[in-house]
């Protein structure tokens, strides 16, 4: 058995090793631009928390939403009792949406082909009041809610302008 003391280290350094060495350093370099370039990707996919105004006012009041049923017919420019944009109305539409699932839709004929919409767009509300039937109170209040949801469903402004001066 020979004594590995007594024998003489291998050269690294030297030419028989130069080529081992730099495949060596040429695999570590892709190693760590591999890693580097999986760290960015991480930190791309990592939830951001958006910024904010500090000027900016919070309100303090939430705004009556009426039924989907409502809005679905003011988009259509069809009539639709006023109740619903009461807060009486928009309260109903709260109750309701426990009843109706957002996700539920339903069959609709429509220019005699078959079509599916939200199930909700079609349920009018058991407890709306005709126009006639409402107090003057809540006529007058319920008028400027009105005009707002007109407006936010794309009504020509000038259907609105003149709406407003009747009011």
């Amino acid at each position: 058995m020979a004594d590995p003391s007594l024998e003489t280290c291998p050269n690294f350094a030297g030419d028989i090793y130069a080529g081992i060495h730099a495949q060596e350093e040429e695999d570590w370099l892709a190693r760590e631009a591999e890693a580097e370039k999986e760290c960015l990707e991480s930190e791309k996919k990592k939830l951001k928390m958006n910024g904010f105004s500090l000027t900016t006012a919070v309100g303090d009041a939430i705004v009556p939403r009426p039924s989907q049923f409502a809005i679905q017919k003011l988009n259509n420019f069809e009539y639709i009792e006023l109740w619903y944009f009461l807060p009486d109305g928009c309260k109903d539409t709260l109750k309701m949406s426990c009843v109706i699932v957002e996700d539920t839709f339903s069959l609709a004929k429509l220019n005699d082909q078959l079509t599916v919409r939200l199930a909700s767009a079609f349920k009018a509300s058991r407890a709306a009041l005709p126009d006639h039937e409402l107090t003057f109170f809540s006529f007058l209040w319920v008028k400027n809610l009105f005009l707002t949801h007109t407006s936010t469903a794309k009504w020509p402004q000038l259907h609105i302008n003149s709406l407003a001066l009747f009011f």
